[in-house]
């Protein structure tokens, strides 16, 4: 559990400060945490981590729902009450992640109504709205199939969907390899992350083979029950529900 709770330590770095506290994000995106427990001082977690990730423009909420996919309709009717139009949710789980990623899908969501990050396993990285909707309540989650349930049930609905480049998320010991094959060679894309592969001796393959202890339960569960990124885009067109 050590293991994968420092693992998770550092995709929490790298987001904080490539995604959340980055200048390649449009300035116009508001950036924020939804975490659980919701009565956990995550700001100051963050904080300590990286103050601009936590500072004054920065919105937390606490997420809400027994299940994946109460939580995550929670945080899309979270900041439809807002006022924000167009609102994309990212997993804790791909460190690796540019934000020109987040660019995309928010401008994916100009002209669609949903925006989907698929990854390798058949979940997917990060989902986006423009409209109102309960989809996420009426889809599998944590499936090999999750992202093409998303899909057929959003187009069964008469909704437009917007896809982005598939990547990693780490749940499993095999996820593991592609992360390194991805960061490989100095880890530029994601700094802490690779300086924790390389601590707990998993950025050879041999190393791997040899150390490599990490639960895969334990290691989802960690990243699941501490933080998605949730960020949303103030815009004037007229909210849609379906």
């Amino acid at each position: 559990m050590e293991r994968a709770a420092k693992l998770h330590d550092a995709f929490l770095r790298d987001i904080a400060t490539r995604i959340v506290s980055s200048k390649t994000l449009n300035a116009s995106i508001v950036r924020g945490w939804a975490y659980t427990p919701d009565d956990f001082d995550f700001r100051g977690h963050v904080g300590q981590i990286n103050p601009v990730a936590a500072g004054p423009d920065v919105l937390f909420v606490g997420q809400q729902g027994d299940s994946l996919g109460e939580r995550l309709h929670y945080l899309f009717e979270w900041a439809h009450v807002l006022g924000f139009q167009r609102t994309i949710i990212m997993a804790s789980d791909s460190p690796h992640l540019a934000p020109q990623a987040l660019n995309n899908g928010f401008e994916a969501l100009k002209t669609q109504d949903v925006v989907l990050g698929r990854v390798l396993d058949g979940g997917y990285y990060l989902v986006g709205l423009s409209i109102q909707s309960d989809l996420l309540l009426h889809v599998p989650m944590s499936t090999s199939n999750a992202a093409d349930a998303l899909v057929s049930t959003a187009c069964e609905r008469g909704l437009t969907v917007a896809e982005l480049p598939a990547t990693v998320d780490v749940d499993l010991e095999a996820d593991i390899d592609i992360l390194v094959q991805i960061l490989e060679p100095d880890g530029r894309e994601a700094p802490e992350t690779w300086r924790a592969l390389q601590d707990l001796g998993l950025t050879d393959r041999a190393g791997r083979k040899a150390s490599m202890n990490l639960d895969p339960l334990r290691l989802a569960g960690t990243h699941r029950q501490n933080v998605e990124g949730e960020v949303g885009l103030k815009a004037p067109d007229a909210k849609r529900q379906k």
